[in-house]
């Protein structure tokens, strides 16, 4: 692999988003179940999260609350409560932007500072006295700033999503 095919694949890492996915057995005895349940009432409190159901619909909600029955939550700005059966559910999921601002500014920075140190390796790997010698000792640091600064607009632009996926008892 030449250097700047290196470059432009590590560069290119910056522009992912997160995703966190859990999947949730329908099952009270199962840990994703237990794990899972407090975390989505307690995300979709104050915030709206997308429920996708089995038959393609999707609907904005919040203060979900799932049973290995039945989930209820409230629909969008008009209150009005809705129920379904929990086997109907696929999956729920919430985008949160301020954490994909922190999660960009540390990808960023950690994939900068190696693009950087790729970078003072190359160039300094034949001939170390090459470049400036005040210089070298900032490859590092500058491409791990220019990294946190496209990772945060990135982490801004795309946010951190949670997704819960419904499955079946096993």
């Amino acid at each position: 692999m030449n250097t700047l095919s290196f470059y432009l694949i590590s560069f290119c890492i910056l522009f992912v988003g997160c995703t966190h996915t859990t999947h949730v057995v329908l099952d009270q005895r199962d840990s994703s179940y237990i794990k899972a349940v407090p975390r989505i009432g307690e995300m979709t409190e104050e915030s709206t999260a997308d429920i996708v159901l089995a038959d393609g619909e999707k609907v904005k909600a919040h203060h979900i609350m799932v049973g290995v029955d039945s989930t209820t939550w409230l629909v969008g700005d008009s209150g009005s409560a809705r129920s379904v059966a929990t086997s109907d559910i696929k999956s729920i999921s919430q985008l949160h932007r301020l954490r994909g601002v922190g999660e960009g500014f540390q990808f960023g920075l950690l994939i900068g500072a190696a693009i950087g140190g790729g970078v003072y390796y190359v160039g300094t790997r034949n001939n170390p006295t090459r470049g400036h010698p005040d210089l070298n000792g900032l490859v590092i640091p500058a491409f791990g700033i220019l990294g946190s600064v496209v990772g945060l607009i990135n982490g801004a632009a795309n946010g951190s999503h949670d997704e819960f996926i419904f499955e079946r008892e096993k």
